[in-house]
């Protein structure tokens, strides 16, 4: 089984309350009870650390780690240069309890413990204010998507909302239990919820929970990969589960006792997590994703097998191992996602492993002799008058590098949605089923796979 290695650890003389990393590992940041927030590089060496009054009780850092964003107990959000320059800090009335901000740091969000939401722009000034509904309850999770469109926010006391960035609540609903921790994708398409009554939620942007799964231990943190291909949760009994997107468990692996917080690279490389004990840990996934690389080697393995025509995807799969060995893991990412892609979309090939044409099989001699023994002949055609070709529409070709427009509807609610789309925009509702044989794409009400006869 394929591990999931430390790269460094950074020892605290205090406890770490929330840590962050950057998209690709660059950098990572840590805050500790008594008021520390210290950034640290890709070696996990100290670049600089500050001190605050309070216990920080969150921190964030952008994208590419040019900012760093924390929230303290003495009311105050402060907002850092990657340099551990002071650039400003606000009062928000009330102790912060978390905060979020955008990969380009110009849309920030604050929580406090009267259930307040305050929106910022990167010069620190006040863009909007909210008081969430059903009394004041401490905001205890945040989280912004990539393009600063859409954020979604859980209180302690079962509220959930999703708000767009000009403070619009999308909607709001209530689950069973205070919320632990959220995550949202880039676009805000998908967001994953913790739920104190040990549930995890995956819901699309209309607040439909598409599926979910029950621990058998308190939820204490998660986190997502910015495309929504998997996420990684925590649980009281020292373990990370990683789930993909479709909701299956594909693998557990044990973290940090005691654990605090907890994030994952938006290009899901890199793991980083904080504990009572002091310490700040940043963990490689590389080994786990080699195992979605060799998973989608054997699907492509099997389908050459059966006659079908992978040589798209086999492009895509070298694309994708050459991402993973420069530690591109976004663009590995995307790359295993289009090799899925065309997978499921691959034609079949004729009896001889190609296209089905094979222009040797009519060499003949004058006499109709095959010039090549042991290959079919066809037959001749009749000597006469040259046939008339029937005229032709010009056949319209769909440029390189797009794919020709089709649509696939809901069987739902018949919204009209992209075919890359496996869950309605609209509803929710799932779009395609895949054999779990042979990997083959079907619609959601077949039973039966129309490939290989297996069970879906």
């Amino acid at each position: 089984m394929a591990r999931v290695s430390e790269l460094w650890k950074f020892k605290i003389d205090a406890i770490v309350s929330s840590v962050d990393v950057s998209k690709g590992g660059e950098y990572a940041c840590a805050a500790t009870r008594k008021g520390d927030i210290i950034l640290l590089n890709n070696q996990g060496k100290e670049m600089w650390r500050q001190k605050a009054k309070k216990p920080i009780t969150k921190v964030a850092i952008s994208g590419g780690g040019q900012s760093i964003l924390a929230a303290s107990e003495d009311e105050q959000v402060y907002f850092y240069g990657r340099e551990g320059k002071l650039f400003w800090n606000r009062s928000i009335g009330h102790p912060a309890t978390t905060v979020a901000i955008s990969a380009r740091s110009d849309f920030i969000v604050a929580g406090t413990d009267e259930g307040r939401l305050h929106a910022f722009d990167r010069t620190g000034k006040l863009l909007w204010d909210y008081q969430t509904g059903g009394g004041s309850f401490p905001i205890s999770a945040l989280a912004i998507s990539r393009n600063g469109e859409y954020f979604v926010a859980g209180t302690n006391y079962r509220n959930l909302y999703l708000f767009d960035k000009e403070g619009n609540s999308m909607w709001g609903q209530e689950t069973k239990a205070g919320i632990v921790d959220v995550s949202i994708s880039d676009n805000g398409d998908y967001c994953a919820v913790g739920v104190e009554d040990q549930n995890l939620q995956f819901r699309v942007k209309h607040g439909r929970v598409i599926w979910e799964h029950r621990f058998k231990h308190p939820i204490t943190a998660l986190d997502m990969t910015s495309s929504a291909d998997f996420l990684v949760v925590t649980t009281e009994d020292n373990k990370a589960t990683l789930f993909s997107k479709a909701g299956k468990k594909v693998y557990v692996y044990p973290t940090l006792p005691n654990l605090t917080s907890l994030r994952l690279s938006t290009n899901g490389g890199y793991v980083i997590a904080g504990s009572r004990n002091g310490l700040a840990v940043l963990f490689d996934t590389s080994s786990f994703l080699k195992t979605l690389l060799a998973k989608v080697n054997r699907l492509t393995k099997r389908a050459k097998e059966k006659g079908l025509n992978v040589m798209e995807t086999e492009r895509f799969i070298f694309s994708a191992k050459r991402a993973l060995e420069e530690r591109s893991y976004k663009e590995f990412m995307e790359e295993i996602h289009k090799a899925e892609e065309r997978l499921n979309d691959a034609p079949s090939m004729g009896p001889r492993g190609d296209s089905g044409y094979d222009p040797l099989a009519n060499l003949v001699a004058q006499d109709g002799t095959p010039l090549i023994p042991g290959l079919p002949q066809f037959p001749t055609a009749p000597e006469g008058p040259e046939p008339v070709q029937p005229k032709r529409d010009p056949v319209k070709l769909t440029p390189l590098g797009q794919q020709a427009s089709t649509s696939g509807n809901c069987p739902n609610c018949n919204t009209a949605n992209p075919p890359s789309f496996q869950f309605c925009g609209s509803c929710g509702a799932k779009l395609i089923s895949s054999c779990s044989r042979c990997g083959t794409r079907a619609p959601p009400d077949f039973v039966f796979c129309g490939s290989c006869g297996a069970k879906i």
